[in-house]
Formats: structure tokens, C-alpha cells, sequence
């Protein structure tokens, strides 16, 4: 299931990114920065892919939302 959807995410992304790239909203150099960040978003990958492989699932639910409120906060007040 984890594979389906993030499958779909990446297909959708390179599909928006392409349409944002025609419509002028992106420009070329944007993405060297979208190059810089694929190893760290695949490094994230397979280490979320195995942590949720060696925890209790309601451990990891907890943290993951831990996680949220943590960002949400962060933007909320900055």
C-alpha cells in the first residue's frame, strides 16, 4: 500500500512540476534544487520504510503525529 501511494505522489509530482515548468512558474535552475534534494528524500525514505518495519504500529502513529503537531506548530508561530 506504502509503494502504491507513493508511487502516485511521485507521478503526480513530476506531472505538476512539468506544468508549473511550461506555465513559467518553474524555471530551469529550480531544479538543481529539486536534484539537491532527492538523496535526502530518499535517504528519509528507507529509513521511515525501516523504523515502520521495527516498531509497534501505535508507537509509530504517536510519533508521526508528534511530528505534525511539531511542524504545524513551528509554522504557527513563526
Amino acid at each position: 500500500f506504502r509503494v502504491t501511494v507513493s508511487t502516485t505522489l511521485l507521478t503526480l509530482s513530476i506531472v505538476r512540476s512539468i506544468g508549473y515548468l511550461a506555465a513559467g512558474v518553474f524555471h530551469a535552475e529550480d531544479f538543481m534544487l529539486v536534484a539537491a534534494a532527492l538523496l535526502p528524500a530518499g535517504v528519509g525514505t528507507l529509513m521511515g520504510e525501516w523504523i515502520h518495519d521495527r516498531i509497534p504500529p501505535e508507537l509509530f502513529r504517536r510519533c508521526v503525529s508528534a511530528l505534525l503537531v511539531l511542524s504545524g506548530s513551528a509554522l504557527l508561530f513563526r
